[in-house]
């Protein structure tokens, strides 16, 4: 990915196009037209908006911020995958939970999570 659309989390890869349906090889962000245009936008192929991802990058390149924020990083990604399991293995008719309730324990922990980046940010 040399030429095309830069990537707007670090800046340092590009995507051919928004079709595209790889990830960034530097920092793993999936293309997303919306997000693109929206950077606050949160929802799509990538959990956390532009401006989140660009802080979460930010703390996991900074030398005395990179371990607590991998290992925030570690528990977001634990937490989302164990809501989706919880969902898939109880599925919706027994469990009693919507889709709704799921996405909205999914943003509860994306607010959560960017919350902690925030307050590393400023320690």
């Amino acid at each position: 990915m040399n030429t095309g659309i830069e990537c707007p989390v670090c800046g340092k890869d590009k995507f051919e196009d928004f079709s595209d349906l790889d990830a960034c090889s530097v920092c793993g962000w999936k293309i997303n037209v919306v997000q693109y245009d929206d950077h606050d936008y949160s929802n799509g192929n990538n959990a956390l908006s532009v401006v989140e991802c660009k802080l979460e990058w930010s703390l996991l390149n900074n030398e005395k911020t990179k371990e607590k924020a991998q290992k925030l990083k570690s528990e977001f990604t634990e937490a989302m995958y164990g809501l989706r399991r919880e969902f898939r293995e109880k599925g919706r008719i027994k469990s009693g939970i919507t889709c709704d309730e799921i996405r909205q324990r999914e943003i509860k922990e994306r607010e959560n999570y960017v919350e902690r980046l925030e307050e590393l940010n400023k320690a």
